[in-house]
């Protein structure tokens, strides 16, 4: 640790440098509190390695820094004969100045955040999800039921054969019972195995054509509901209709409203990460104290060895009187007290050299005079 200190540049320990790095961790902390690293402070966060680095590692190691900095600089100013009893009363002075002024914002601001937390990631968070999920799973089934009600009307045996006998357009019968029904196709296979191309013969393709299933891909229909790449705002049903020794591929198509999956997607994920605060909630209050500290610890702790360095500066003049009363009370007058400012500390130094001056014809010829900086 000596060796540490010995080597640490003495412009590491100066006001002007020690001003900077409180600004900087001060400027620091408030953009990283405004931007607040989108991702960061989510719920899943709490359980990733860089939620884990960023709120635990870092300020940790931070803090650390800081208080081996603070203690270095403890160190360089013992080691340099500065301590003093006048100093370490204005240091203690100083930091209780700074928990008078710290304390109160941070035991109502810790309290504000751990009430806005456990107010915001409570039960009702994830039962807001949970329902959600509930009401997109019912109006999912709704329309599957009336998807399957229009396959089992109009997607059998006896329906396409007498379409085939009789051809009519299904889609304005169809959409009297799903207003948003797009498209229905029939295709007849050449056998019994599902067609790869062109080989399927059309029975019937009605509705909008733009939301027809490419006949490259009739070989993917199958008896239920299709869950088909692309189709993301479209609900299939598919039929594979056996009838008088005839195969029939059927699709029906509705469509549902933009952005449904999408929003299905995003509950899903929210309710993931509702679960994750609801195993947090017990930690919750500890966690918006961390978050308070974690922005306002490391400046309190650069302050507070900015207090630190002003009480050696305060307390260097009175420890230089105190060193010329002492000799002026062992009756060496050989000194002068150079004063840098015209407070009463100035005065005082005056003083001290007014005495030393009228004693100076016992001092004798060829002696040294000391010089007492102040």
């Amino acid at each position: 640790m000596k060796q540490i200190r010995r080597r640490a540049p003495s412009a590491l320990y100066t006001v002007p440098f020690l001003l900077f790095l409180y600004l900087l961790l001060t400027t620091a902390s408030y953009v990283l509190a405004s931007s607040s690293f989108p991702g960061v402070f989510s719920g899943e966060s709490f359980t990733s390695p860089r939620g884990i680095l960023i709120l635990v590692l870092l300020p940790t190691g931070l803090l650390v820094f800081l208080s081996i900095f603070f203690w270095l600089q403890v160190s360089e100013s013992l080691h340099n004969g500065d301590g003093s009893r006048t100093g370490n009363r204005l240091f203690l002075a100083f930091c209780l100045l700074v928990a008078a002024s710290s304390f109160p914002q941070s035991l109502v601001s810790s309290r504000y955040i751990s009430s806005a937390l456990d107010s915001w990631f409570d039960l009702s968070v994830s039962r807001t999800y949970a329902d959600s999920e509930s009401i997109a799973a019912l109006y999912s089934e709704s329309r599957l039921r009336l998807a399957n009600r229009v396959a089992d009307q109009y997607l059998t045996g006896l329906s396409i054969s007498n379409y085939r006998s009789r051809p009519v357009d299904w889609m304005p019968l169809i959409r009297a019972i799903d207003p948003d029904a797009v498209s229905c196709q029939v295709y007849l296979l050449p056998g019994d195995e599902a067609p790869a191309d062109e080989s399927a013969k059309t029975i019937v393709e009605s509705g909008d054509s733009a939301h027809f299933l490419e006949r490259s891909r009739l070989d993917q229909i199958a008896h239920g509901p299709l869950d088909l790449e692309g189709d993301e705002d479209l609900l299939r049903v598919g039929r594979i209709i056996r009838y008088s020794g005839q195969t029939y591929a059927c699709v029906y198509t509705t469509v549902l409203p933009k952005g449904f999956q999408d929003l299905r997607e995003r509950i899903a994920e929210g309710g993931d990460r509702a679960v994750i605060i609801d195993a947090l909630k017990p930690f919750l209050p500890l966690m918006g104290m961390w978050i308070y500290f974690l922005f306002s610890l490391p400046p309190l702790l650069i302050l507070v060895s900015l207090c630190w360095l002003l009480s050696r500066r305060f307390s260097d003049p009175a420890r230089a009187l105190s060193e010329a009363a002492d000799r002026l009370s062992a009756g060496d007058s050989s000194w002068r007290v150079v004063a840098s400012t015209r407070d009463d500390f100035g005065r005082a130094a005056a003083r001290m050299n007014h005495l030393a001056e009228t004693r100076e014809h016992s001092r004798k010829p060829g002696d040294k005079r000391a010089v007492l900086k102040l």
